[in-house]
């Protein structure tokens, strides 16, 4: 009987073990505080935040004619209360927008996340925006938004319409995990829906991101197998 016992504790450590891994949540709120600044690798200047061990840069681009596929460009990532903003070089909005050249901001993780929220500090207009994910990006500079969006994760590309400020936008059901998310205005050459363009403009003020513990976890039918040899263990110290 003993035997049996200990058998079903170490079963149910192991159980406790394989259901226990759970995954960690971070929220990153960009109103300017705990940010600094490092010279980007695509030439400006990046932001950069960190919650705990993980930690986030931030460029931004902006395309050179709006809604044309102009060449993109590194623009200046601006940060308010409200939240961060985009100043680009054809463009005196210090907003994410897209009138004068669509504006992005690549968000660049210290490990693969999976975007789980994201709330707006501040808008004047429209606030439809577009997301991507990428498995890496070399190179944004002086590409064109069509073709970086050929490049992102397939099925990562989004976009959503009129979402509101200071509202978070549950973004939960979302089953991709990246080190690279691009977020911005709605931009028609990554995701065509027809919706009107050259009317958003925000600041994006929080984000939501969410990534599993490097643990290694027994794969199923592993699990099962050492559960199995477990219970014979205590069989054969019982017959004994």
């Amino acid at each position: 009987m003993k035997a049996i016992l200990r058998t079903l504790s170490v079963v149910g450590f192991l159980a406790t073990g394989i259901t226990g891994v759970q995954a960690a949540d971070t929220t990153w709120k960009f109103d300017g505080n705990n940010m600094t600044s490092a010279s980007s690798p695509f030439g400006g200047t990046s932001l950069i935040k960190t919650v705990g061990d993980s930690t986030v840069t931030i460029d931004s681009f902006s395309d050179s004619r709006h809604g044309l596929g102009g060449s993109v460009g590194v623009a200046s990532t601006q940060r308010y209360g409200g939240g961060l903003g985009v100043y680009g070089a054809n463009d005196s909005e210090h907003t994410i927008d897209n009138k004068n050249g669509i504006d992005m901001l690549l968000f660049d993780f210290n490990k693969a996340v999976s975007l789980t929220g994201l709330t707006l500090g501040w808008a004047n207009g429209d606030t439809d925006i577009t997301i991507a994910a990428f498995n890496s990006l070399e190179s944004i500079d002086n590409s064109s938004w069509s073709s970086v969006a050929n490049s992102a994760i397939t099925g990562s590309i989004k976009s959503f319409y009129d979402v509101g400020v200071n509202n978070p936008l549950d973004l939960s059901g979302n089953e991709t995990t990246a080190q690279y998310w691009l977020i911005g205005a709605y931009n028609q050459l990554f995701d065509h829906r027809g919706w009107t363009e050259g009317n958003d403009s925000f600041k994006l003020l929080a984000l939501n991101t969410q990534d599993l513990p490097e643990v290694d976890v027994p794969a199923p039918a592993t699990a099962l197998l050492m559960l199995f040899s477990l219970g014979l263990i205590g069989l054969r110290r019982r017959q004994k």
